[in-house]
């Protein structure tokens, strides 16, 4: 390289003035323009007030969630202790029929005795 001669010289012998930005500066200002834009935008949100959530209000929660659930739980409970009884009496009611049926055919073909 010759003297005096600078890298940005030899990739624009011309001197013009480079028609691209140099990568990192225009990260730079890319970065710079996001950020201002970002913050006019927080400037125009509304203020929101500040909550407080104190540890009551949390245990008041969780007391009513708990009980929520466990009322459920009793209510499935209740409805698979139902269910069981329901399924309990069509059984009975099965083999009950089953029953006369059994009755009903011993009376029609009784069995054959050996005669010895």
């Amino acid at each position: 390289m010759a003297p005096g001669v600078v890298r940005s010289d030899l990739d624009n012998p011309t001197g013009a003035a480079p028609s691209t930005p140099e990568p990192a500066a225009g990260a730079a200002r890319e970065s710079a323009a996001e950020e201002a834009e970002r913050m006019d935008f927080d400037q125009q949100l509304p203020q929101l007030p500040a909550i407080e959530i104190r540890q009551e209000d949390i245990d008041e929660l969780l007391s009513v969630l708990l009980n929520r659930l466990r009322e459920a739980e009793a209510n499935k409970d209740e409805r698979l202790r139902e269910r069981m009884a329901t399924e309990e009496k069509r059984q009975r009611a099965t083999i009950a029929i089953l029953n006369q049926l059994s009755a009903a055919l011993r009376q029609q073909h009784p069995p054959a005795h050996d005669g010895a």
